[in-house]
């Protein structure tokens, strides 16, 4: 893997300054990045019975590339730069403050996938949550975040 240049479709941005940061340790220093499908919905996480059916995912859909070590703010931040998700947040964003609301989709011991909620992150504001990272939550190459986004 190359890290002198972003991958094709990696997003900019504060979140993605490590990538040319010459302080850059851990994980992101060893590996490359990797796809992250983040499904989004407005008030509520989709349920887990939305994602059993291989290919027929829910609407919503966007792909972010980063690191195990990233945390859930620079994911929310790699999220608010995707157009689709921009749109949907400003939707909500016109009552003031929005949460994001994270869970990780994941198959279990059975092949069955399961959500575990991992974290809130606020768009305006810093929080519990916002340092904790991927590897933290137990995400995986392959498993999927589910983002709802909510009223602050």
């Amino acid at each position: 893997c190359e890290l002198s240049t972003p991958t094709r479709g990696f997003t900019g941005g504060r979140a993605a300054s490590r990538w040319h940061d010459s302080d850059m340790s851990g994980a992101s220093l060893r590996s490359c990045p990797i796809l992250i499908r983040a499904f989004l919905n407005i008030a509520e996480h989709h349920s887990a019975d939305d994602f059993q059916a291989r290919g027929k995912e829910p609407e919503g859909e966007t792909h972010i590339y980063s690191w195990l070590d990233a945390t859930l703010g620079e994911v929310a931040e790699l999220v608010q730069e995707q157009e689709a998700a921009a749109a949907l947040i400003n939707t909500v964003a016109a009552s003031g403050d929005v949460r994001l609301s994270f869970s990780v989709v994941f198959p279990d011991k059975r092949g069955v996938l399961v959500l575990k909620e991992c974290g809130h992150v606020k768009t305006r504001r810093r929080g519990a949550d916002d340092g904790k990272t991927l590897g933290d939550v137990g995400f995986q190459p392959g498993d999927f975040l589910d983002v709802a986004i909510l009223d602050g």
